[in-house]
């Protein structure tokens, strides 16, 4: 016990914290001053390395000229010792021509040398005193109007500063040794060497530099400089980084950091400027944008939740949800009630999205759809980033922002312009398939990393982690949010090493309780990132639906049927790994075990599907005369082929209210399309091919409703279908002979088996199946017609045509119908009458 009492007497006296403090100053400043150094011989070897790089880049150039001037000396050097051994052999007019050229004469003085070195100073003085004018140039035309700090990022271009340096360097060198010659000294060769060499370096460097200095006008080319900037802040504050733990140097980089992301805005405003930038310029600084946020996502989990990266948000409480302390506070002070101070831990991604927002909207709004469609497209490695730490709150940002942005498509057009093509919505289409895909990448991304932590992965990670290693921690492939849990349970270890001498909480427990609070996060990520389907996607779909835009809610609503899908086979694999992850929970009961709500999630889905499916039945009709090229998605057929299988599975679940709402837009739409199809694909050598398709199916489907109507015991489908039929269809002679004709010509000329054999199989299977389900027996059915396509065995070939059913049914009752009914074959009617009055010569006795 009075070893404990010692250090409390100590913290009594005022002089112990003077002492603490000083001593906390110095190794402050001993710490700052260590940093410095480390950059400076950081910054030394850099410059070294980019000096290396230049030289090697110009070696060859030097090497040419360097050659060629000792390519002369070497020849006057020859032909002036063979001139001198063999003057004599050589004529007499050359002699006295020789004589008679003139001859220079060098001094030997130093005045030689001197003009050497002058020459030297003076080129490359010239130059460095005309390389910042041009910089100046640049700032105060395309940088007038910005901040100094974004005029500033001129200089800090690495190649520029390096050759600055050089020349310096140079100048410098030269003046100095004109001083040494001044006072006496003369240069030796190395000397005179070393500075030509370097000379021709720096001559031939201007070639490149000079050039690139001219780019700088462009200002998506800064971008680049802030992305390094903010680069090196990111990789200092992370466990990788020197003084990760200090707060002082967490804070310094934040500011820095915070510097940067003002820098990138005013480079993102300048390139929409002028409308010349916007398909470059903004492209370029966009790309870049979000690979800043990539690799900030990369480095984010490696940053401590206690650093002062993340700066202090305010989170304000109303006087009627805060508790006793904090009203008794307000009412005493008088004040209002005091917030509650968090570390934001998304400021950066805040900042960055909402730049590249604002910038999209001016994008949008002056007409450069393409360029939206294409920005969205960059950003789907960002959401695979953002799945992969299940970031769904930068992700719902950015989703919300895209969002608001692709809205605004569909008021490039004028109301009074028809959706009659589309040519005229290749861009907004674009713009749509991206976004969808966008949110299908985040919702599936994160389903397939909560997927990937079973039970093995869960107690790997955990096996890392070090508890006399902070660092460890964030070494993990952990959820982000279960550091804060770690950091207590390394809190607990130290204290229990402090006060119990040992580790007594076992791995176990510890284990379970991480694994616990796994399962919340998960089951809440699961149901947020499923709710983006409904805040997201179909709320798009709506949007368009009520701007009526028929291909946009259309094209949503069927990319949204292909996202549950996709969504319906992942909740299977992630209810697998959930059970296995019951293998922690080595005590029972001790934490709560949460689950996501299956049942829940299942039926939100369906609730989603059904909203689908309402958009493209309400459309489907306005699509059909919608003039289609191969060089789109045929929406269109699409809708047809999906509200054909849902009426298919309406027969199947006994959903009369699916059936109800599918069966009129999609007959009235195939009539509606049936001409338009011969004329789409008149290249074809019989369209018909094709076409009878829009009149066949809708027959067929028909046909099964009265078979389904007796199955079931009940007359809806039979009686909607006979109400569309009356509503959508005009029983004139023409109307009915057409129909005949096309079903004729399906049996005769394509046999039966034309390129609908796959939806006709699939109808027949559903038949088979609900016989199957329900366990009718043939011959407890009533109605004699539906005898013909029932059968108990599975395998059985049915030899009668649905379609035909329908005919006689609903087409022959009309009168209209009395020269149709000989132009056609009609089993089912030869057999009818075989059956209500027989042959009895057909019979063996």
């Amino acid at each position: 016990m009075t070893e404990l009492k010692i250090p409390f007497k100590y913290t009594l006296s005022k002089k112990y914290w003077t002492l603490k403090n000083r001593v906390q100053l110095i190794q402050f400043r001993l710490k700052r001053q260590r940093y410095k150094i480390k950059n400076f011989f950081f910054e030394e070897k850099r410059k070294a390395n980019s000096t290396i790089t230049h030289i090697k880049l110009t070696l060859w150039s030097i090497f040419k000229a360097v050659g060629f001037v000792s390519l002369i000396l070497l020849v006057e050097n020859f032909t002036t010792n063979y001139w001198q051994t063999h003057l004599r052999s050589f004529p007499n007019w050359l002699l006295k021509l020789q004589e008679a050229l003139p001859k220079p004469t060098y001094p030997d003085d130093r005045d030689a040398i001197i003009e050497l070195i002058s020459v030297i100073a003076s080129v490359t003085g010239v130059i460095l005193a005309l390389f910042y004018p041009i910089l100046a140039t640049i700032a105060s035309t395309a940088y007038a109007k910005v901040h100094a700090s974004i005029r500033n990022l001129l200089l800090y271009e690495k190649e520029t500063q390096a050759y600055l340096r050089r020349l310096t360097y140079l100048t410098a060198s030269s003046i100095t040794v004109l001083l040494c010659l001044t006072f006496g000294f003369l240069p030796g060769n190395l000397l005179l060497s070393f500075l030509a060499f370097y000379s021709l370096t720096t001559l031939f460097g201007i070639l490149k530099i000079g050039l690139g200095v001219y780019n700088f006008f462009e200002p998506s080319t800064l971008s680049g400089i802030v992305f390094n900037k903010l680069a090196y802040s990111m990789k200092n504050v992370t466990t990788e980084g020197e003084y990760w733990n200090e707060k002082n140097f967490q804070n310094h980089h934040y500011k820095l950091a915070f510097e940067q992301t003002e820098n990138l805005s005013l480079l993102t405003s300048l390139c929409l400027k002028d409308d010349d930038l916007k398909e470059s310029s903004f492209k370029s600084i966009f790309k870049t944008s979000l690979y800043t946020l990539q690799f900030y996502l990369i480095q984010k989990p490696k940053i401590p939740i206690d650093s002062l990266w993340f700066p202090n948000s305010y989170e304000h409480l109303s006087y009627f949800e805060s508790d006793m302390s904090m009203r008794q506070l307000s009412i005493n002070t008088n004040t209002l009630t005091q917030p509650k101070v968090k570390p934001n831990r998304y400021w950066l991604e805040e900042r960055i999205v909402n730049n590249l927002s604002n910038g999209l909207e001016s994008v949008v709004k002056s007409g450069h759809i393409n360029v939206l469609g294409e920005s969205i497209l960059m950003t789907h490695s960002v959401f695979d980033s953002l799945s992969a730490i299940t970031d769904l709150r930068t992700g719902e940002i950015l989703l919300d922002k895209l969002l608001t942005n692709v809205r605004l498509i569909s008021n490039k057009k004028t109301k009074k312009d028809e959706i009659t093509n589309y040519d005229n919505w290749k861009e907004e289409l674009g713009c749509v398939e991206t976004y969808c895909y966008a949110t299908l990448r985040l919702q599936v991304g994160v389903f397939e990393t909560i997927t990937s932590f079973n039970s093995n992965r869960i107690l790997e990670e955990y096996k890392k982690i070090n508890w006399e290693n902070k660092s460890t921690i964030y070494s993990t492939k952990l959820l982000p949010e279960l550091y804060e849990t770690l950091n207590k349970f390394r809190e607990f270890v130290e204290n229990e090493r402090e006060i119990e001498g040992k580790r007594i909480t076992p791995d176990w427990y510890f284990c379970q309780r991480l694994t616990a609070d796994y399962l919340r996060l998960a089951s809440e990520k699961i149901t947020q990132s499923i709710t983006f389907f409904d805040s997201h996607l179909l709320t798009l779909a709506k949007h368009f639906d009520k701007e009526n835009n028929c291909l946009l809610a259309s094209f949503t609503a069927q990319i949204g049927l292909e996202i549950l899908h996709k969504l319906h086979y992942r909740i299977g694999l992630l209810k697998q790994t959930l059970d296995d992850i019951d293998k922690i929970e080595v005590c029972k009961g001790e934490f709560i075990w949460t689950k996501p709500n299956f049942e829940e999630i299942e039926a939100k889905l369906l609730k989603y599907d059904s909203d689908c499916t309402t958009i493209i039945a309400k459309n489907v009709e306005k699509l059909a005369s919608v003039k289609w090229n191969n060089q789109f998605p045929d929406v269109f057929a699409h809708s047809y082929s999906l509200l054909s299988n849902k009426l298919n599975e309406s027969y199947r679940k006994n959903q009369f209210d699916v059936f109800q709402k599918c069966f009129a837009p999609f007959l009235r739409s195939s009539i509606a399309a049936f001409g338009n199809l011969n004329t789409t694909f008149k290249h074809y050598d019989r369209p018909q091919n094709i076409s009878y398709q829009a009149l066949l199916d809708p027959m067929e489907i028909s046909g099964y409703a009265y078979i389904y109507s007796a199955i079931y015991n009940s007359p809806n489908y039979w009686e909607e279908v006979k109400k569309a039929w009356d509503e959508s269809f005009l029983p004139s002679k023409e109307n009915i002979a057409l129909l005949v004709f096309y079903y004729s010509y399906y049996k005769t000329n394509l046999y039966g088996t034309g390129i609908n054999y796959t939806n006709k199989h699939q109808r027949e299977r559903t038949l088979a199946d609900v016989t199957q389900a329900l366990n009718i027996r043939v011959r407890d059915i009533p109605d004699f017609l539906v005898r013909l396509f029932v059968s108990e065995d599975p395998y059985h070939h049915n030899f009668y045509d649905v379609a035909e059913l329908f005919i006689e049914l609903y087409l022959f009752t009309f009168i209209e119908a009395k020269d149709s009914t000989s132009k056609m074959k009609r089993d089912i009617f030869s057999q009818l009458n075989r059956n209500i009055n027989p042959n009895p010569n057909e019979y063996d006795f």
